[in-house]
């Protein structure tokens, strides 16, 4: 039987699909009538039906003006500047910048000075920017934060409990939600639990394969991933010199197979493989 890589002479829908199954990878599934996978099952309880309610409620939130001083939760209209030394940094400011009240979210220390601030006025914080601060040149540098409050809001939750016809009427969710709450709950469990059991029987599968890859499908692929490459470079008006080509890739032993699991005995193969992948990685970094 030819190589697929030598078939390209022939020509006609009958001989394209011919090559197409030549290249197609030889897969040997082992003995797998003794694959045992257990189906997960999660138990749904109080706390999970209150946590999937306040998770609907934060999704129909609404925001209100609010006629007081800055609490935690609340989102805020600010101006800001950053100052060291007493002096402002130069692209470090913000005008009308939208932030919500809450530590998790907010560098350490910011939300708590928030805390009281009244519209209008100018407050300034030290912090202390954290290591992992974008700008390298100021990461752990300690600095004053000058805010100015513009306007203050606040979060409000829709009610959940069956009579709040209004709510049901504007918001088809809400509708009897706490009645429905863990049929809610169990329907999402559920489906998360299917598709974690089709992964563990997949995963199991996959231990028990054999894949051997025919060189003019790896070929194929390069080629198609340079074609791609070459089309980027073109739209930035670079011109793609010869140096890509399929036969710069290593070429793989012939014979022999590659078990997924990666067993000793196929180790060759494997890191063939691992080597043409990392020169396709680094084909489509470099058209990036």
């Amino acid at each position: 039987m030819c190589r697929a890589s030598r078939c390209s002479s022939s020509s006609g829908p009958a001989d394209a699909l011919y090559r197409d199954r030549l290249i197609k990878p030889d897969i040997t599934l082992k003995d797998y009538k003794d694959i045992s996978v257990p189906r997960p099952h999660s138990e749904i309880g109080d706390k999970e039906v209150d946590e999937a309610l306040e998770r609907l409620r934060l999704r129909f939130a609404e925001l209100h003006a609010a006629e007081r001083p800055v609490q935690a939760g609340d989102f805020l209209t600010v101006d800001t500047h950053i100052l060291k030394s007493g002096a402002v940094l130069i692209g470090e400011s913000e005008t009308d910048a939208q932030l919500e009240v809450d530590k998790e979210r907010l560098i350490t220390g910011l939300a708590e000075g928030l805390i009281g601030q009244a519209v209008g006025e100018t407050r300034d914080i030290a912090l202390t920017l954290p290591a992992d601060y974008p700008k390298k040149d100021l990461a752990g540098q300690n600095v004053v934060f000058r805010i100015t409050v513009k306007s203050i809001k606040e979060r409000r939750l829709p009610p959940l409990d069956d009579e709040a016809g209004q709510a049901g009427r504007t918001r088809p969710d809400l509708r009897g939600a706490p009645a429905g709450g863990p049929r809610r709950v169990a329907g999402g469990r559920h489906q998360s639990d299917e598709q974690r059991f089709e992964n563990d029987v997949l995963k199991a599968l996959d231990e028990r394969m054999e894949v051997e890859v025919p060189e003019a499908l790896i070929e194929r692929e390069v080629s198609r991933r340079i074609r791609e490459l070459e089309t980027r470079l073109q739209e930035q008006g670079v011109k793609m010199d010869g140096t890509c080509s399929t036969q710069h890739l290593p070429r793989r032993p012939q014979g022999g197979t590659t078990p997924p699991g990666g067993a000793e005995g196929s180790a060759g193969a494997g890191s063939g493989n691992r080597r043409r992948a990392r020169r396709l990685d680094r084909l489509r970094r470099r058209g990036g």
